[in-house]
């Protein structure tokens, strides 16, 4: 049986996005995210993170720039 190009690189691409999926979007970390929780994120964004990081407190060594917060979708 003969492949065309195309259906063998449809083939992979399905195979690499079901790979994905499977691995990296439904992995289990231990933990939901829950509306509320805070998010802390540092981004290395030049000057301005720089300042904000010298006058915040980190946790463990980790500095951070940003925060978010979870909402849910209405």
């Amino acid at each position: 049986m003969r492949f065309s190009k195309l259906t063998l690189l449809l083939i992979l691409i399905a195979v690499l996005l079901n790979g994905c999926h499977r691995s990296t979007f439904k992995q289990n970390h231990g933990f939901v995210l829950q509306p509320g929780d805070l998010l802390f994120q540092d981004l290395d964004c030049g000057p301005l993170c720089d300042a904000i990081e010298k006058v915040t407190t980190g946790y463990q060594g980790a500095n951070f720039s940003h925060v978010g917060i979870v909402a849910r979708q209405l």
